[in-house]
């Protein structure tokens, strides 16, 4: 059994995209955040564009809260010049 997951996660590794199912996640937040806000990152939207579960989302940042201060972050540690106005807008110190 260890044998068969281990292939499957080398097939998996070695389809293109080298990002995790979590950088993914904050990837397609920031993509919502820079339309509209945080506001705009929802679960719904986020899980349609990257084709995963709610349950996906909740596993790696506990809830959408979570995945609010995720994208947050990521927003600042990259300076994205498409979010912040949003965060600061939002009243957010960036």
């Amino acid at each position: 059994m260890q044998r068969l997951l281990n292939v499957f996660l080398i097939y998996l590794n070695s389809q293109g995209d080298n990002m995790t199912r979590k950088e993914q996640i904050i990837e397609a937040g920031l993509n919502c955040a820079a339309n509209g806000g945080l506001t705009a990152v929802t679960l719904s939207g986020v899980a349609r564009k990257i084709k995963c579960s709610h349950g996906t989302i909740s596993f790696h940042f506990g809830s959408l809260a979570g995945l609010h201060n995720a994208v947050k972050t990521e927003a600042i540690k990259r300076k994205d010049k498409r979010v912040l106005p949003w965060l600061r807008a939002a009243g957010e110190k960036v």
